[in-house]
């Protein structure tokens, strides 16, 4: 009996094998952004609470979320799980001390000294930080052109 090759023998094999074939999956086009995370804090809602608190605030709402400032500079800002404000760096360091949901506000791999990042639990928990706000926007303020 003629001897089978050994690449013929493994076809065999390969065709004899109890596990469905893989599918190829169709890959994202180029340039497809992962789907955007769902925010936390409602934005329009935290929006007109910011206008009855600091009526002198200037808000840029944008699709990705608001930026709230004092003349041009921005005091703080929304991001999907949270706000960031700006405050002094010793001011940062006591709130994340003393706070669980205070962390230094991190960019790419860059601490943010002056920012300070709140994740609240629930969609109206920054309403207990109006004091903060209007310490963030005084803040800016003074800050020097």
């Amino acid at each position: 009996m003629p001897r089978r090759s050994s690449s013929s023998a493994r076809a065999d094999a390969k065709n004899s094998s109890p596990r469905p074939a893989v599918t190829a999956r169709k890959a994202a086009p180029k340039g497809a952004k992962k789907p955007a995370k769902q925010p936390l804090i409602a934005m329009d809602e935290l929006s007109e609470w910011m206008e009855g608190l600091l009526p002198q605030a200037v808000i840029v709402r944008k699709p990705s979320g608001a930026m709230y400032q004092a003349g041009t500079r921005i005091f703080a800002f929304t991001r999907p799980d949270g706000v960031a404000m700006k405050l002094p760096e010793e001011r940062i360091a006591k709130l994340v001390e003393s706070r669980e949901d205070a962390s230094f506000l991190v960019m790419g791999t860059r601490t943010m000294r002056e920012w300070v990042m709140f994740r609240y639990a629930g969609p109206g928990d920054y309403r207990k930080d109006s004091k903060l706000f209007e310490e963030a926007m005084k803040f800016v303020a003074a800050l020097k052109k």
